[in-house]
């Protein structure tokens, strides 16, 4: 998992890329898998009652914090606060930079998962996992209702519509990963990724590689990470508890490396990967010189 936490925020990098970056769609599917392993670790736990107060710290806080950051920053680099082409409520769900919707999308359908799951309590085992895969496989299939829809309303509707079955994916799999017996539990997975592939494949081939393509990628990676369940390692461990600063600054990065780098459009790979490292460094330095500071927005 967090190995596949730290690919997926690679991904994001990748897909946020100024400019026509090949291979975005490949990208995108890290956005996938950063929802389906934060379902997938919620839901065994059956968080106690003060989980939407936590939800708030661990997203909400941040999220205020990095909006004014970048609205700041937007108003010194002669940009409007908030994106001045979207209606008063779509600029500011979305926020100063496009990649902030994501904290507030979070944390509603966490909350409401959490609050899903009290009022079925009833509903465990093979029982709970159809359901929220039946969900999930609904939202795929309806990808030619919603996409057009979507798209048209711009954001943070499009991504918040292309993000939620990904929301039920990882719930499903959280409960597939409480079946005691190994190779019981491996075949449900494997049973549901591939039942998943299927229909995203079919989305690629129906012209809705946007959607298919993340989906096929994001949930075979995630899928396969569980049934792996690699020995852990310290490096990738600490590696990868980076990865939530590395989302909130790399919009930053790429300001500064393709404004004093003079990067031409669309940026290398090579910029890209070093987009990431230095996220990743910045976001060590911060943990390390303000700890306390860290634990609110990084």
């Amino acid at each position: 998992m967090d190995l596949l936490r730290i690919l997926g925020a690679f991904g994001i990098v990748w897909f946020h890329a100024p400019g026509e970056v090949a291979g975005k769609n490949i990208g995108y599917s890290g956005l996938v898998v950063f929802i389906v392993i934060s379902m997938v670790l919620m839901i065994p736990r059956i968080p106690g009652p003060r989980f939407a107060v936590k939800r708030v710290n661990r997203l909400l806080v941040p999220w205020v914090f990095w909006y004014f950051f970048y609205g700041a920053l937007n108003v010194a680099t002669g940009d409007a606060f908030l994106p001045a082409e979207m209606t008063s409520v779509s600029a500011i769900l979305s926020g100063p930079k496009w990649h902030l919707w994501y904290l507030p999308f979070l944390f509603v359908t966490s909350v409401s998962i959490y609050y899903l799951v009290l009022l079925l309590k009833g509903l465990k085992g093979f029982g709970a996992i159809a359901f929220y895969a039946f969900l999930s496989l609904l939202g795929l299939f309806t990808t030619g209702l919603w996409r057009a829809w979507s798209m048209n309303l711009g954001s943070p509707w499009a991504q918040c519509m292309h993000a939620l079955p990904s929301i039920f994916i990882g719930t499903a799999m959280g409960y597939i990963s409480m079946i005691s017996i190994e190779a019981k539990r491996n075949i449900y997975i494997t049973a549901f990724s591939l039942i998943v592939g299927c229909i995203a494949f079919w989305l690629v081939s129906s012209g809705y590689s946007g959607v298919g393509i993340p989906y096929l990628l994001g949930t075979g990676l995630a899928g396969a990470a569980l049934i792996l369940n690699m020995r852990p390692s310290k490096i990738v461990t600490y590696i990868s508890n980076l990865t939530f600063g590395i989302y909130l600054i790399h919009p930053l990065v790429y300001l500064l490396v393709m404004k004093f780098m003079k990067i031409a459009f669309p940026p290398s790979g090579y910029i890209i990967f070093l987009v990431f490292v230095i996220s990743a460094l910045l976001t060590m330095c911060i943990k390390i010189t303000a700890p306390r500071l860290s634990k609110w927005v990084v």
